[in-house]
């Protein structure tokens, strides 16, 4: 068991398979939809699992990189924090203070946190 899952298909057997895969108080993040998906809340309840949900969009990312690529976007004004990927449940845990704030943090591959990736 996990307890951590990002769900990536939307397709209703994978998000079964990934709420029955996570530990009790888990959290699992859907990324994206795909219409409506029945699903029980019985296990996502039972085990007190935290469901959260991340937009996905389909070129609008490819033009996102390209453009952050170019430098025509610089995105660190928007992070708030960089957590290493070790520290991925606390990166997108709820904010204990002012819930209601907006927040963008970012994972790196670094064992550090606060590490930022500088552009050359």
């Amino acid at each position: 068991m996990v307890y951590l899952v990002f769900e990536c298909s939307a397709a209703a057997p994978a998000i079964r398979d990934a709420v029955t895969s996570l530990r009790p108080c888990g959290t699992m993040v859907q990324v994206g939809v795909a219409g409506p998906t029945p699903m029980s809340l019985n296990v996502i309840v039972g085990k007190e699992i935290l469901f959260m949900g991340s937009q996905r969009f389909d070129t609008q990312a490819l033009d996102a990189v390209a453009q952050i690529g170019s430098g025509a976007i610089d995105p660190r004004p928007r992070i708030t924090d960089t957590f290493p990927v070790t520290e991925a449940l606390t990166a997108f845990a709820p904010p204990a203070t002012a819930p209601s704030r907006s927040r963008c943090n970012s994972l790196s591959p670094a064992p550090e946190r606060g590490i930022s990736v500088e552009k050359e």
